[in-house]
């Protein structure tokens, strides 16, 4: 009922992650959990700060319905990293990311990344990689009140 819920009422989900085979693995997940067709990936956090720059003057679903109402961004990528796209994000306007649920990953123990994520005022939750169908649900109750 949970998942069922969630599905419902996402548009959309956004993968920031510059591995393919973590991306591959999370869209499975996303697609078992009923996510399938609203998944969007970028391997780059610039490509997914400029999948949003049109929704930040919107605030409304693109011409096919997506919005990206769950983000899932890794931490450790290069060119720019987790904490350097929510530098970016941050300045977005604030009625934008309201209607957006940020979620960090990580492969990494490193417990001040955790802490550094989760005192960000657009972080929603911090999550291990790889994504399983208990986590997935755990975040979606916890971060969509689903």
């Amino acid at each position: 009922m949970i998942m069922k819920t969630a599905c419902e009422a996402l548009r959309g989900i956004l993968l920031v992650d510059d591995d393919p085979s973590m991306n591959y693995i999370h869209q499975l997940v996303l697609e078992e959990a009923g996510f399938e067709g609203r998944i969007r990936v970028r391997e780059y956090a610039e490509q997914a700060l400029d999948l949003l720059e049109p929704f930040s003057e919107t605030n409304q679903p693109d011409e096919s319905g997506w919005f990206p109402d769950l983000i899932f961004l890794d931490i450790n990528m290069p060119r720019m990293d987790g904490f350097e796209f929510l530098e970016r994000f941050s300045a977005m306007p604030f009625s934008l990311r309201r209607q957006i649920k940020l979620v960090m990953l990580t492969t990494s123990l490193n417990p001040g990344e955790m802490e550094l994520a989760l005192g960000h005022e657009d972080v929603d939750a911090f999550m291990p990689k790889p994504m399983d169908e208990e986590t997935l649900r755990e975040i979606m109750e916890d971060v969509m009140g689903s």
